[in-house]
């Protein structure tokens, strides 16, 4: 290992997407050292502009743009019917929508009016083209945690989605890097969920893309999270090796930070990191060894909950206690496997879930009234907080060129540090925010 690059984030005022000019292409990484109240020298970033996308619709002359999707017919789907290709190719749409789509927003097909029944041949180009609507409100801004001329990695804030869906479209982390670097082929190497803020690497180029991802594949790069859960669980504490009923009081934003630090670094020890070592040692740390698949009981309203199951893919993840308040303990989480929403699914099939975490720690009913009304103030009060507690607070990982380890750190967001510094409504008001040891 000839090097290895440490990057610590501070809290640095919000940054605008601008085009950027070209980052220098040095042999190696440019290092950045963000301390509180300052920012990374990054390509393109404007300090003190913050942009929540409620006009990201609309072009410079107040018109709504016009969103196109293009289909280009393969031989395997010779003569079938125009609503059965596109229901292969965008699954998630019903059948009535789809028909109301091509009577809407499929351009003429050879020259004739598109019908659900059309048929397509090889070759056929399907367009669909729409007036954008308005979307929810979301950051779109980020800041830059590390930029050299292979890898960026930002700090997504929570809210914003990482690619497009059924509501969102302009307001997506792709978008806003296709307007903050124009003309580049940037490429997200991993994912994030929309609620989820922290670490997020994207490659500055194919080869670089190709690395990266492949190093998520290999599980050769390591993602450290921090999560806010309800209770207190009986996993080890940060420094469980010390004498029983020590406790080390944390009053101030300062002494929280002392013992996240402690515990990221910790995680991050500077040796190159082996998923072998994590299938087979815990450090110290309790590991949660579920299986999880998608619900699949019959009358179950929500589709997309992942749940412990016999018999479904392996997941584990490390757990070691941070800090502990009242109702509530900061926990630091690494996952081992990489199973969709597996350390929110392990943390509440444990009976620790994650506060704010509209899927796994409230009920079904709940989450299809907030998707149905949204964010309502009587939701706000059962949830605690208007997104999960959830943050990818640091990750380690070879770069994608040079023979070093990039070592990312994130400091825990404001709104989850005031959470525990003493504004959650159901906290014991006479227990300090504690690291027992």
């Amino acid at each position: 290992m000839s090097g290895t690059l440490h990057i610590t984030a501070g809290r640095a005022p919000v940054s605008a997407p601008s085009t950027a000019s070209e980052s220098p292409a040095s042999p190696a990484a440019r290092p950045i050292d963000t301390p509180a109240g300052t920012r990374a020298d990054t390509a393109g970033s404007t300090a003190g502009i913050r942009d929540d996308g409620v006009d990201a619709h609309l072009d410079t002359n107040g018109n709504p743009r016009v969103i196109e999707r293009r289909f280009v017919v393969e031989e395997s789907y010779a003569r079938y019917r125009l609503d059965h290709y596109l229901k292969c190719k965008i699954p998630r749409l019903s059948r009535t929508k789809l028909q109301r789509i091509i009577r809407t927003q499929v351009q003429p097909l050879r020259g004739r009016t598109p019908k659900p029944h059309s048929i397509v041949l090889p070759g056929d180009e399907i367009v669909i083209r729409r007036a954008a609507r308005p979307e929810p409100a979301c950051p779109r801004t980020f800041d830059v945690l590390y930029d050299d001329a292979h890898a960026l990695v930002i700090n997504k804030p929570a809210g914003l989605p990482v690619h497009a869906s059924a509501k969102f479209y302009f307001n997506t982390l792709a978008r806003v890097l296709s307007e903050r670097y124009p003309g580049r082929d940037v490429q997200i190497c991993h994912r994030l969920d929309r609620e989820t803020s922290g670490v997020l690497v994207v490659a500055r180029h194919k080869v670089a893309a190709a690395r990266l991802k492949g190093a998520f594949a290999a599980k050769t790069a390591q993602k450290v999270y921090l999560a806010v859960v309800r209770g207190q669980p009986p996993w080890p504490d940060l420094r469980g090796g010390r004498a029983a009923g020590a406790t080390d009081q944390a009053t101030s934003v300062d002494d929280l930070d002392r013992l996240i630090s402690e515990a990221l670094i910790d995680a991050l020890d500077g040796r190159p990191f082996d998923h072998r070592d994590q299938e087979n040692a815990s450090h110290g740390d309790h590991i949660i060894d579920m299986p999880l698949g998608l619900v699949d009981r019959p009358g179950a309203m929500i589709a997309i909950r992942m749940e412990v199951k016999p018999g479904a893919a392996p997941a584990r993840t490390r757990v070691r206690v941070v800090a502990r308040r009242g109702r509530c303990a900061l926990l630091r989480c690494i996952p081992i496997t990489g199973r969709q929403h597996q350390i929110r699914a392990h943390l509440a099939a444990c009976g620790h879930p994650i506060v704010g975490d509209k899927l796994y720690a409230h009920s079904d009913q709940a989450f299809a009234e907030y998707c149905d009304r949204g964010l309502t103030a009587e939701l706000l009060a059962r949830f605690k907080l208007p997104r999960h507690a959830l943050h990818a607070a640091a990750i380690a990982l070879p770069h994608p060129v040079h023979d070093q380890i990039i070592r990312v750190i994130s400091k825990l967001p404001d709104d989850l540090r005031d959470y525990l510094q003493g504004e959650d409504p159901d906290r014991d008001p006479k227990t300090p925010l504690t690291a027992r040891k």
